[in-house]
């Protein structure tokens, strides 16, 4: 005899089947592990420990995207941040964390088709046709882009992530600058280099007898554009900490900065501060917070006058020593590059081939009479170079970049908008094409909109932080539980 399921008996039914999905959930992550160390076990005495290592991540990497595209692919993205200039194991010609990077992209568009019910599936961004289009019409030598690999496979994987949530991005910043800071703060107190880039002599690692703070970044200045790059993350990371942690992630981070030298990095922070202060003006001047702020000036005052920092971090930009000038003078003959060739420019990578003759002629000697610095054919200005390289209209993709960026930001994330004016600044001394952290950032910040609208977890007033979004007026609950009723 048939026997009628009632609706409390189906309810039970469900709640036994999650309640088994849920214990499933809670002990697979300890299966993962046992089955990871029994096949890495196998694999080591198969094939040895570094191919047991690249197999484990990558079984674990699947299982991640295959669980949490977004989780997996921060994992990734972290990676490629941390990892600097050290060079990663290679697979097949192809570098290991491209080719996870390519896979993380894979997964995130396949999530993006299946999850999306609109006749477009997928909708790439604006800016990889624009790209495109630069790279058609200047004459590019294609084994040049390989450097700038790196940066759009990481922009475009980021660009996924925005779109289904915008705080991991500020989450990865954040670890990111944080773990490079620790490294270079470490650096300079033990006076030791984990890695530094080889076209700069051992010598200019020091400054007043001082190590510079490199950490895997390889080099003082770039680790400097890293960290700003990374500030709002490490906001967004600490705005929930107690005071004590706070001041001191915030005195690690301050001090590695310092600590790294750079005065085109100090100049875009200069920047970036002095616009975040006049757009959160009436909040600083609110008592406490204006103690706080005349407080850290004169401790950074009192740095500077008694401290071994002090004096050589004044001489640093008080002199003019053998790198600016060769410096100028290489800007200079790229400007007149640009001029000369307005329209395409002279081919993505051809810079350096022109600046090799002056660059030769311009490499000084230290006391010894040994070339201090290897031959440097990069102006180191990311606007003459994408000028000379690009011509007028990759140069002004960059420009429409910057200022759509701020645009976007500039009234709900202050935060944000500062970091990429002070950007912008540093980007006159550096070359930032090849730094993924500056991808990372800009796609943040172009599509910061976009990211709050489609992200049905991420609010911005509830998960962003105070220093970054401006939070509108608050409504009471009886205010609003009216409104809906008169909406009704």
């Amino acid at each position: 005899m048939l026997q009628h399921r009632t609706p409390r008996d189906s309810r039970s039914g469900r709640n036994f089947v999650s309640g088994r999905r849920l214990a499933l959930d809670r002990v697979s992550p300890i299966y993962l592990a046992f089955g990871v160390l029994a096949f890495g076990a196998g694999t080591v005495a198969g094939h040895g420990l570094p191919t047991a290592v690249a197999v484990c991540g990558g079984l674990v990497l699947l299982t991640l995207l295959l669980k949490n595209a977004v989780v997996g692919s921060a994992v990734v993205v972290l990676a490629t941040l941390c990892i600097g200039a050290v060079e990663p194991p290679r697979v097949g010609g192809i570098t290991l964390i491209n080719v996870c990077l390519v896979v993380c992209l894979s997964v995130l568009v396949l999530h993006d088709a299946v999850g999306s019910s609109r006749s477009t599936v997928v909708r790439w961004p604006i800016w990889s046709l624009l790209f495109g289009i630069v790279i058609l019409i200047s004459p590019t030598n294609p084994s040049s882009l390989s450097g700038l690999s790196t940066p759009l496979l990481t922009a475009t994987v980021v660009y996924f992530m925005v779109k289904k949530n915008m705080v991991s991005i500020l989450w990865i910043l954040g670890i990111a600058g944080i773990f490079h800071a620790a490294i270079g703060f470490y650096e300079s107190i033990s006076h030791t280099s984990l890695i530094y880039t080889a076209w700069k002599d051992q010598t200019a690692a020091d400054v007043g007898g001082i190590r510079r703070a490199a950490s895997t970044i390889g080099d003082p200045n770039y680790l400097a554009v890293t960290l700003l790059c990374a500030a709002p993350g490490v906001a967004a990371i600490a705005r929930k900490w107690e005071l004590i942690p706070r001041l001191a992630v915030w005195t690690l981070y301050s001090s590695a900065f310092i600590l790294t030298f750079s005065r085109g990095a100090f100049l875009g922070a200069l920047i970036a501060a002095s616009l975040y202060m006049c757009r959160k003006y009436s909040k600083i001047m609110r008592p406490s917070r204006l103690v706080g702020i005349v407080l850290g000036f004169s401790a950074l005052a009192l740095v500077l006058a008694f401290s071994p920092v002090g004096q050589p971090l004044i001489d640093r930009f008080s002199g003019v020593d053998a790198s600016t000038r060769s410096r100028s003078v290489l800007q200079a003959a790229a400007l007149e590059l640009f001029q000369d060739n307005w329209l395409t420019g002279l081919g993505f990578g051809n810079l350096q081939s022109y600046l090799a003759p002056l660059a030769h002629a311009l490499v000084p000697l230290n006391a010894s009479g040994v070339s201090a610095f290897l031959p440097q054919t990069d102006p180191l200005n990311t606007y003459l170079l994408v000028g000379a390289e690009g011509g007028a209209v990759a140069l002004l993709l960059v420009l429409t970049a910057v200022f759509v960026a701020v645009a976007r930001t500039i009234r709900v994330a202050p935060g944000l908008a500062s970091t990429v004016v002070g950007l912008s600044a540093s980007a006159a001394t550096l070359d930032l094409l090849q730094s993924p952290v500056v991808w990372c950032l800009m796609v943040l910040t172009v599509h910061f909109w976009k990211g709050r609208q489609n992200s049905p977890t991420v609010g911005a007033s509830e998960s962003l932080d105070d220093s970054l979004v401006v939070r509108g007026p608050k409504v009471r609950q009886g205010s609003r539980h009216r409104i809906s009723e008169g909406r009704e």
